[in-house]
C-alpha cells in the first residue's frame, strides 16, 4: 500500500517538473511578443516607388525607410549630453526614401512622401524637423505631395530642380514613359496606415 501511494504522489510529481523544465527550456512569449508584418509598404509607399524606380531607379539605387541617424551624424566635440539629446531625436525618425549614387552608394538626397491631410500636427511638426535636421547638415530634402499624381519624368525633374548643382554629373535623358501616374491608392491611402499611426511609426524607426 505504501508503493501505490508513493506512485500515485510521484507520478504528478514528475510531470510538474518535466512542464516546468520544459517552460524555463523555451522563451517566453511575453518576451518576445513579435509577429511578422504583412507588407512593409502601404499601397501609396509602393505606388511612389514605382515611379522613382522609373524616373531615377536606372542610374541611381533608391532605399526605403532610411533611418535619419544612417545618413546624419552628431559629431564629437562639446557638450556630450547636447550631442545625445540631439542623437536621439534622429536615432528614431526615417526618411521615407534615400537616393544613393550607384557606383559607391553615397546618399544624394532624402525623398519624402508627405500627407499632411492624415497625419496632423504631429506630422508637420516631424517634418520640419526633418527638414530643418537636413537644411543644417547641407543634405537635400525632396518632399513630394502623397495627394498629387505624378509622372516618372515629373519627378525626375523635381529632383533635379531640388539638387541643382549638387550632383556631379546629371541623370541621362533616357526615355520614360509619357505618363504613368499613380493608381488611385497614392491619392486615398494614407503614407502611415501600417506605421501605427502618423509619428508613432515614423518613430518606431
Amino acid at each position: 500500500m505504501v508503493w501505490q501511494y508513493a506512485a500515485l504522489l510521484l507520478v504528478p510529481l514528475l510531470a510538474l517538473v518535466f512542464f516546468y523544465r520544459r517552460r524555463a527550456a523555451s522563451p517566453k512569449t511575453s518576451e518576445f511578443p513579435y509577429v511578422r508584418r504583412v507588407a512593409m509598404f502601404s499601397p501609396a509607399e509602393r505606388a511612389f516607388f514605382r515611379l522613382l524606380d522609373l524616373g531615377l531607379g536606372k542610374d541611381y539605387r533608391i532605399f526605403c525607410k532610411v533611418r535619419v541617424a544612417d545618413v546624419l551624424l552628431v559629431p564629437k566635440g562639446g557638450d556630450k549630453n547636447q550631442r545625445m539629446r540631439a542623437y536621439i531625436r534622429i536615432a528614431s525618425k526615417h526618411f521615407d526614401y534615400v537616393l544613393c549614387y550607384h557606383t559607391d552608394l553615397r546618399p544624394i538626397c532624402a525623398i519624402e512622401l508627405t500627407d499632411f491631410g492624415n497625419s496632423g500636427d504631429e506630422g508637420r511638426a516631424r517634418h520640419a524637423f526633418v527638414t530643418r535636421a537636413c537644411r543644417v547638415a547641407n543634405f537635400p530634402l525632396v518632399s513630394f505631395d502623397a495627394q498629387r499624381s505624378y509622372s516618372p519624368a515629373a519627378i525626375r525633374q523635381m529632383v533635379l530642380n531640388v539638387l541643382g548643382t549638387n550632383l556631379p554629373f546629371p541623370i541621362p535623358d533616357s526615355v520614360l514613359p509619357a505618363e504613368h501616374s499613380a493608381p488611385d491608392s497614392l491619392e486615398a491611402d494614407s503614407v502611415g496606415d501600417e506605421r501605427g499611426g502618423p509619428e508613432m511609426a515614423r518613430e518606431s524607426g
